[in-house]
């Protein structure tokens, strides 16, 4: 008896496990070309129903659907407002659009590439910016609540080192109502809310080294301890900088009167990074650790949406 390894119309003794081929068969010391030939088709044809697969595989997540007819998980997340920024700055039910504010003429300004749209911020610390008023729209919600989550896709080079704005609901007085930013003099993510000029979350991460990233920050009132404020990157949660902050109050959320939203800076501007920021979405609740890795896995494939 050997054992043989079947790949195509190829025929080869020994040696499968270490090659990696997909086919083995037994053969006996006597056995026919026929039965061997008999296997080899028996390969072909598995290989035949595995190239028919992959395209319906393809076929359903080019209409929205991925693995085996899973639907999009951001289609099933629902969340108060969601941004491509593929072709335009209105969010993806069309109900509110960020005005961008130029520093300089096209800083910033939306680039679009398959799968990797975004704002591209070209200078640091300069006023561009994309924002809108709160009032009147589905953002106003985050008002009093007692749960957000932020999540977006950035690819950040450089940030100011007073923290350069990712996303944050602020006012003119320059205190941040609900925000994210970045400063990469000390590689710090950093977490504020309730227009008080403190952390109340920071995590080291080297996003000028980090390359193009999900991060999501959640806040939950309820929960316990530091696990109120997390920040996961690429779906990892990192460890709280307790040398900088310690766990925030179990507070609502108080954006405060005249409040904006701003990608990539505050109401006031100076705080713009360097860098692109694909993807942003906000959502009035904590998303569960296995929302974020499905969202994570599905952000990293494309950030834009799909038809």
């Amino acid at each position: 008896m050997r054992w043989v390894c079947l790949l195509g119309a190829a025929l080869l003794v020994g040696g499968c496990g270490r090659l990696g081929f997909d086919y083995l068969a037994v053969v006996s010391p006597d056995a026919s070309d026929a039965t061997v030939e008999a296997g080899l088709d028996a390969g072909v044809e598995d290989s035949s129903a595995a190239d028919v697969s992959d395209e319906a595989g393809a076929d359903a997540e080019a209409d929205g659907m991925v693995d085996s007819g899973t639907p999009d998980p951001l289609a099933t997340s629902a969340a108060v407002s969601r941004f491509f920024f593929d072709e335009s700055t209105t969010s993806a039910d069309g109900v509110v659009t960020l005005t961008i504010f130029e520093a300089t003429p096209g800083d910033p300004r939306l680039e679009v590439a398959p799968g990797r749209s975004g704002l591209v911020f070209s200078t640091v610390g300069s006023d561009a910016r994309a924002c809108t008023a709160v009032a009147g729209t589905p953002l106003a919600g985050l008002d009093g609540a007692s749960a957000a989550t932020l999540e977006t896709v950035v690819d950040i080079d450089e940030g100011v080192v007073a923290s350069s704005r990712i996303a944050n609901f602020g006012i003119d007085d320059n205190l941040w109502g609900f925000g994210l930013g970045y400063a990469s003099d000390t590689d710090r993510i950093g977490f504020a809310m309730n227009r008080l000029n403190q952390w109340h979350g920071a995590w080291f991460h080297d996003l000028a080294a980090a390359g193009r990233v999900v991060v999501t920050l959640v806040y939950d009132a309820l929960a316990v301890g530091t696990d109120r404020a997390r920040l996961y990157v690429d779906g990892v949660l990192l460890p709280l900088d307790r040398a900088t902050t310690d766990e925030p109050a179990p507070d609502a959320i108080d954006l405060g009167a005249a409040s904006q939203l701003c990608i990539g800076n505050r109401t006031p501007g100076a705080r713009s990074p360097r860098g692109v920021i694909h993807y942003a979405a906000v959502y009035d609740r904590a998303l569960t650790d296995e929302e974020i890795a499905l969202h994570v896995e599905r952000l990293r494939a494309d950030d834009d949406p799909r038809p």
